[in-house]
């Protein structure tokens, strides 16, 4: 880019772009109330819940890409500066990945958009940097604008996406698949918690090697 109003106009055409939200929490409840879907019984819709969670994380220690994982680690272990971007249901995941690696002598920034500042924060991201980007379908569009900086930039992108067609897997140094549970119509968030406690542990290893 050549300039930061260049940046910002990036911005503006990737917000208007996206695409409409789906039905809203409240929404999905009350469709499943009339159809006879959901139990009342709070410890009925609890266990399902858990349920449903345990089998997704049996199901990814199954499938888990221990190559993928350990050039992930790599990228975080070489990167001068770390950004790392999830909106919307992705929000909690990525701040947790950032409380994590705060706990390294990393260089660490939630890209959080506080004040529609996307942008500004992506501004500075070089070369030696890295973006770790956190999306699911939909994908949101402020992360699929965080890649396409990253990208333009020079700086490599590791991405925790649900499918390797996602935009953000597409223009990523390194993709790691994670395909959690869904229950009520509710998409957990448990498998990419565990996944980032494991890119945490292997990275915090290999800084003490150093």
């Amino acid at each position: 880019f050549s300039g930061y109003s260049e940046l910002q106009a990036l911005f503006r055409k990737a917000f208007s772009d996206g695409a409409a939200p789906g039905a809203s929490y409240t929404e999905r409840i009350r469709t499943m109330m009339a159809e006879g879907e959901l139990q009342t019984n709070p410890g009925g819709i609890t266990r399902q819940l858990l349920l449903a969670n345990q089998g997704a994380l049996e199901e990814c220690a199954l499938h888990l890409d221990d190559s993928a994982l350990a050039r992930a680690v790599s990228l975080l272990h070489d990167a001068e500066h770390i950004y790392v971007v999830g909106v919307r249901r992705s929000l909690p995941a990525a701040a947790y990945l950032t409380y994590l690696l705060e706990h390294t002598a990393k260089r660490v920034q939630l890209v959080s958009g506080l004040g529609g500042t996307f942008a500004g924060q992506m501004r500075a991201i070089g070369r030696k940097d890295l973006l770790v980007a956190v999306s699911f379908a939909p994908y949101g569009k402020e992360t699929r604008f965080c890649v396409r900086v990253a990208e333009a930039r020079g700086a490599r992108v590791l991405s925790l996406t649900d499918s390797a067609m996602s935009p953000i897997a597409r223009a990523a140094t390194v993709t790691l698949m994670v395909k959690e549970a869904s229950a009520f119509s509710f998409r957990s968030l448990t498998n990419t918690m565990c996944l980032s406690q494991g890119l945490f542990i292997a990275l915090a290893s290999r800084l003490e090697l150093d």
